[in-house]
């Protein structure tokens, strides 16, 4: 995933600039609260680039989630591909699927020189922000590995109802989005300073954590009748 510029004409530089300042303001401020003025005053271009390449700030960031997700989604495919070859037909353990599927996305935490750290703030900002377009063009470049993803988790619980599965896929979300969110200020928690916490520390307790939720036995909402 080269973010670089090198070799390229000046109009893939501008390109990548454009989607490289975005990607930084939108992961600073959120995309809601950062204007395209914005992003071509830090960029230094023009207004007219800006529509040229993207027309306007949803083709933006409809770019910033494409260029950064197809390959996210291709490393975790790939992941659960290798997963399932060692199974030879059997389903997959809990911590094969739900570490293919947040493995690639937290190593983009050490991919800082490449913009991915500000990748890994700004989806955060998308999931939190109740704006239907944002979440309808994270779902447009998601899709398809969620559904791989969630046939695997119900060949491997299939006692699970699909209430609960995607249930719990939520809480695997929300997790995901609030460790991403946290991973420079977990020393918040801890009065004596930093407690660091490597990408191969934080994807292995990870995986650890929400396997065992996703196994955990399921509390169903309470009806109106039962309730009475």
């Amino acid at each position: 995933m080269d973010h670089k510029s090198n070799g390229l004409n000046k109009g893939e530089k501008t390109r990548i600039l454009l989607l490289n300042t975005a990607e930084r303001l939108f992961g600073q401020n959120g995309v809601t609260a950062t204007s395209l003025r914005e992003v071509m005053k830090v960029a230094d271009v023009n207004m007219a680039m800006i529509h040229y390449y993207f027309k306007n700030k949803d083709g933006l960031l409809d770019a910033i989630l494409e260029r950064r997700l197809v390959p996210i989604n291709q490393a975790r495919l790939n992941l659960l591909g290798q997963c399932s070859l060692k199974a030879d037909g059997k389903p997959l353990a809990m911590d094969d699927i739900i570490k293919a599927y947040v493995e690639p996305f937290i190593r983009l935490r050490d991919n800082a020189d490449e913009g991915g750290a500000d990748f890994l703030k700004l989806f955060a900002w998308l999931r939190m922000e109740p704006n239907f377009t944002y979440h309808q063009l994270m779902k447009k470049h998601l899709g398809d590995s969620l559904s791989a993803f969630q046939k695997e988790l119900k060949r491997s619980l299939p006692n699970k109802t699909d209430e609960e599965l995607n249930w719990k896929w939520a809480f695997l979300g929300g997790t995901v989005v609030m460790t991403i969110t946290l991973m420079d200020q977990i020393d918040w928690f801890n009065d004596e300073g930093d407690m660091g916490g490597s990408a191969d520390w934080i994807i292995k307790n990870l995986v650890n954590y929400t396997s065992a939720g996703f196994q955990s036995n399921f509390i169903p909402e309470p009806t109106a009748q039962s309730s009475a």
